[in-house]
């Protein structure tokens, strides 16, 4: 209402930021999580809210990839905050071209981008509620609805062929949007004959399936 106000006296680009919150999410595992390279023993999660004067707000997620939480802290209030306090939180593609050229000779990629990447879900965040509209359609979307995947098939301690069974029959339900469980298991039968491990079965088959 607020900013349909604001619009109605003329004011078009009347709305600002004003605060860049960030927050940072840890979750530990009951039972840490493997790959080929690391372990994991807890999901960690970067948000950031951004406030606006008419009291909309919008949030984003950066992916962390286990860098330092503080880290991305640090660069949201130090970096991104300066940016973007005091502007128009519409202008999305205009402050994605001042937070990427500002860092430019040191944020090319990782954890600056990363900020980057949740200030600009956020700020499209915000754009939806004041169009009152989901984001998706505003980009233009053809379909209400989106594929989904599940992660399985870690590497844990003592977990087994028959723990990984287990584990594809617990998650089975989810891989049938891609296929059936049956023909998961078929194709990674099929791809064991040929692989030196189950784990490098599981892999290909289900690159296999989805594509």
């Amino acid at each position: 209402q607020v900013i349909n106000d604001k619009r109605k006296t003329g004011v078009n680009n009347g709305v600002k930021i004003t605060e860049i919150n960030p927050i940072c999410l840890r979750y530990s595992y009951e039972t840490p999580i493997m790959d080929g390279c690391n372990t994991c023993g807890r999901r960690e999660a970067f948000l950031i809210r951004i406030k606006t004067d008419c009291g909309l707000e919008g949030i984003g997620e950066a992916a962390t990839f286990g860098l330092p939480l503080t880290a991305f802290q640090t660069v949201a209030n130090e970096m991104a905050a300066p940016l973007l306090i005091g502007q128009d939180p519409l202008r999305t593609e205009y402050l994605w071209e001042r937070l990427q050229w500002c860092s430019w000779a040191g944020g090319r990629k990782g954890l600056v981008r990363g900020v980057a990447s949740a200030v600009d879900i956020a700020l499209w965040d915000i754009m939806g509620k004041a169009c009152g509209m989901p984001v998706y359609k505003i980009l233009g979307a053809n379909s209400d609805k989106v594929n989904a995947y599940v992660s399985a098939g870690f590497y844990a301690e003592d977990k087994n062929q028959d723990a990984l069974k287990r584990e594809f029959e617990l998650k089975g339900s989810i891989f049938q949007t891609t296929a059936d469980t049956e023909v998961i298991a078929y194709a990674i039968a099929r791809q064991r004959l040929e692989c030196k491990s189950i784990e490098e079965a599981v892999l290909k088959a289900t690159r296999q399936l989805v594509g």
